[in-house]
């Protein structure tokens, strides 16, 4: 342990990008002005389960990453314009399943939109998915050669936006 090391600048992240079928989940840990990425995942549901059970592995899963990993903020993106009435319904509830089980453990909760995000991460609201991944990757010091699920990349990117801006 080093003597002159400031604890109080390390700082847990859990990015969410919110959905049933596929929920997009990365731990961040910002420590000293760094970012380094400590977990990432992508939770799926089977789309011939009923959408209760589907809700109950998301908060499942979700439950065991947070006694794990004990973040103190969740960042998640919120709901955004959606052409499909049936999907944005269920979208909002896993959101509300896990803002819930974040709020329940006194975990600060920090939405943002897309676009937010895309202007955090490349300093363009309009960013493609390609811009966004590149300055994850960058930041992360991911490298090119593992791929990553879009759901676990947006989540990483969450993260890393709700990061700085708390620094």
């Amino acid at each position: 342990m080093l003597e002159n090391y400031d604890y109080s600048k390390r700082r847990i992240y859990l990015g969410v990008d919110p959905g049933y079928d596929r929920v997009g989940v990365a731990i961040i840990c910002r420590d000293n002005n760094k970012d380094e990425l400590i977990y990432s995942t992508c939770i799926l549901t089977d789309k011939k389960d009923d959408k209760n059970f589907r809700m109950l592995k998301v908060a499942e899963n979700i439950n065991i990453i947070l006694d794990k990993y004990k973040p103190e903020v969740l960042a998640i993106e919120s709901l955004f314009l959606f052409k499909n009435h049936k999907t944005v319904i269920g979208v909002a509830e896993a959101i509300g399943v896990v803002k819930y089980l974040a709020g329940v453990r006194g975990i600060k909760i920090v939405e943002q939109t897309p676009m937010q995000v895309k202007s955090s991460l490349s300093g363009d609201g309009h960013a493609d998915k390609s811009q966004v991944e590149y300055m994850v990757r960058q930041i992360l010091k991911l490298g090119n050669e593992k791929k990553i699920i879009d759901d676990e990349l947006d989540a990483m990117a969450i993260a890393l936006t709700v990061s700085a801006m708390r620094e």
